[in-house]
């Protein structure tokens, strides 16, 4: 028996082993499980964030997406028609190109061009976008943006900055300075490409007034609505370079969408899914920004220009301002407000500079500069014939009643003092012979004795 037992125990402490391995095996949490249910809970925070613009009273409510932070702003009036943490501080990755381009644009022309350093060659990381732009290569600054834009090409985006900057730092400071006179509160960029920096951020807001004055302009439109283009060959490269439009509604595809007509798309591991897009109908435009999104970034756009253009319209301000203090009025300024909403239901507010705010129920819908009309002195009116007669006969009455007065007041006086003459002379003579009398009497006495 105890031979038995001793040759079973191995099999048996085998087995024991194998149990508490199938155990812990079957207990242990599976990384890809784990990181997936992060990840659901990211997703579902996500979209719990409010909607700020739904609190506005009697606003259209608008949907919930997918992105911690989204925006849609109307391009003529800077209006905030969506808002989902508007001002919340994200990674921007390549949006961030969106301010390069306009930076660029601004500060060179098109046959510019631009010279491939070996600083440019460390923007080549793995998983980051680029077109193996060689040291000393130089293209035109056209070819550059089309790189930059359409390819989001990081070692374009630099190599664009030290051209035009001078350094890559300078133009970094350009950028942020231009951010600033759009607006941009709480902007700070590090790069030009929107590799991940930690101090390297943006906004929604921020990059909706940075996508609205961009994408003004003609020759970046035309480049970001090309969907193919080529890079001829170089100083130093005898082939060609041909790259796609990476933003998917501006191409054929599920995503495809006629309203889009400008845009650019961005993606990191701490940035997720960034995207910026203008979208066009009936002649009005609108820039839709989400940030911080990891799925649906192209249906919730989609879902936000549904919302914008359903919902709202632009009213002109100078065929309906009333207010009579005002002029100069810019006949092509608006202001946007719900359907059903009247320009007599807005308040309105003016600072010094004569910009005046308006706003419904305190959610401002637009701007417009005025200048506050002067005062005018009162006009003197003309004088008739008649009206000057009858002001002379007046004046003639009025001295004859003076002189008048004058007279009586002077009689008057000469009349008391003479009274007062006579009486005196009376009192005199009584006087007089008074002292007669009693000096005749003195005299009679004198002859008696």
């Amino acid at each position: 028996m105890g031979n038995k037992i001793r040759r079973i125990a191995p099999i048996v402490g085998l087995i024991m082993i194998l149990c508490v391995q199938i155990t812990a095996f079957a207990t242990e949490e599976n990384p890809q499980d784990a990181a997936a249910e992060s990840r659901k809970k990211e997703e579902e925070a996500a979209l719990s964030i409010p909607i700020e613009t739904n609190k506005v009273e009697n606003w259209p409510q608008g949907p919930v997406i997918n992105g911690e932070s989204g925006i849609v702003m109307d391009m003529d009036t800077g209006a905030v028609l969506y808002g989902k943490a508007v001002d919340e501080k994200h990674y921007p990755a390549s949006i961030t190109k969106i301010l390069t381009a306009l930076v660029a644009l601004e500060n060179s022309e098109m046959t510019d061009m631009v010279t491939f350093s070996e600083e440019c060659q460390k923007c080549k990381k793995a998983g980051y976008a680029h077109i193996g732009m060689k040291p000393g290569e130089r293209i035109k600054m056209k070819d550059a943006l089309h790189g930059l834009m359409l390819a989001s090409a990081n070692e374009v985006a630099y190599a664009v900055g030290e051209t035009v900057g001078g350094t890559h730092e300078d133009f970094v400071q350009m950028m942020n300075d231009r951010a600033a006179e759009l607006g941009c509160e709480n902007t700070h960029f590090i790069n030009t490409n929107g590799m991940f920096e930690e101090e390297h951020y943006t906004t929604v807001r921020d990059m909706a007034l940075i996508s609205k004055a961009a994408f003004t302009y003609p020759a970046l439109l035309e480049i970001v609505q090309t969907v193919q283009y080529t890079i001829p060959p170089t100083n130093l490269e005898e082939d060609s370079r041909t790259f796609q439009q990476g933003h998917k509604m501006l191409v054929s595809g599920k995503n495809h969408d006629d309203r889009c007509i400008a845009g650019k798309t961005g993606y990191t591991e701490e940035s997720f899914n960034t995207l910026a897009t203008v979208m066009e109908q009936d002649g009005k435009q609108i820039v839709v920004v989400i940030m911080a999104s990891r799925k649906g970034t192209y249906e919730d756009t989609k879902k936000l220009g549904d919302y914008a253009f359903q919902n709202f319209k632009n009213i002109n301000i100078s065929d309906n301002e009333k207010s009579e203090e005002f002029e100069n009025i810019s006949p092509e300024d608006y202001v946007t407000v719900p359907n059903g909403v009247s320009f007599d239901e807005l308040t309105k507010e003016i600072d010094e500079n004569g910009e005046v705010s308006y706003f419904y129920n305190d959610h401002l819908v637009g701007t417009t500069k005025v200048s506050l009309k002067q005062e005018q002195p009162a006009e003197k009116k003309p004088v008739k014939e008649k009206e000057k007669e009858k002001d002379s006969t007046g004046f003639i009455i009025k001295l004859v009643i003076g002189a008048v007065i004058i007279a009586s007041v002077l009689a008057a006086v000469v009349i008391v003092l003479y009274i007062k003459q006579e009486r005196e002379h009376a009192r005199k003579l009584r006087e007089f012979k008074r002292r007669r009398r009693e000096r005749q009497e003195s005299e009679n006495e004198g002859h008696g004795e």
